[in-house]
């Protein structure tokens, strides 16, 4: 599981973003990952992209990577992990000036009815 939080720095469309790793089974920090960072406009996909840069190990499952973006806008960041084990992460922020909010699209939940004597779950797409 990965938060991602990106601030703007002093250069135009330049942002500071801190990642923060959990295991998704159990919570933990992931204390040693290793991964790329890229990003690219679903609006425009494939027209305007970042080449990967690499993320650094801060403290305590928190990771920072500094990305150029070509514009403002809807961005899909993707965190290719080679490290604790291979997977990719794919968040979508709204970038400005100030930085970055989570996109407005949210995960669509479904809670589910049961007969009585059984509680109600929710499940995630």
């Amino acid at each position: 599981m990965a938060m991602v939080d990106c601030q703007a720095t002093g250069e135009k469309l330049v942002y500071e973003c801190v990642i923060t790793l959990t295991d998704k089974t159990t919570g933990a920090p992931v204390l040693d990952g290793e991964f790329l960072v890229s990003a690219d406009m679903p609006s425009m996909t494939g027209v305007h992209n970042i080449e990967p840069v690499l993320a650094h190990h801060q403290h305590r499952g928190m990771y920072r990577a500094r990305v150029e973006l070509e514009m403002y806008g809807e961005w899909i960041l993707i965190m290719d992990l080679a490290k604790p084990e291979r997977d990719r992460i794919v968040k979508k922020l709204i970038f400005g000036k100030e930085g970055s909010n989570v996109s407005t699209v949210v995960d669509k939940t479904v809670t589910m009815s049961h007969k009585h004597g059984e509680k109600d779950a929710d499940q995630h797409d």
